[in-house]
């Protein structure tokens, strides 16, 4: 998508260092067993049409399995959808956010 690649540099670029460390930490440590069917407050998840990491069908099985969550698979965009489908992604989360009222 054009201007992703510079929005994504720009973005890291600015990142403290402790942050980022403690980021990667909970990616590589985090629970993947969590019971994701003891969530009880209202859920977007969303994953980006094109996403290697965690794709749509793992999005969707996520979702499957919180109970009266949202999905929402956005076109076009891999794993850092905010930044590649910005305005799809705020358009996205704004809609969810207005739904709970």
């Amino acid at each position: 998508v054009p201007g992703a690649y510079d929005r994504l540099l720009a973005g890291m670029t600015t990142l403290h260092h402790d942050s980022y460390r403690k980021t990667v930490r909970a990616s590589v440590e985090q629970d993947r067993g969590f019971p994701l069917e003891s969530i009880s407050v209202p859920t977007l998840v969303i994953a980006g049409s094109d996403d290697q990491l965690y794709s749509p069908a793992l999005a969707a099985s996520m979702a499957g399995r919180i109970a009266g969550s949202s999905l929402k698979v956005i076109e076009h965009a891999g794993h850092l959808s905010n930044i590649e489908q910005p305005e799809a992604f705020n358009q996205t989360v704004l809609a969810f956010l207005a739904s709970l009222g």
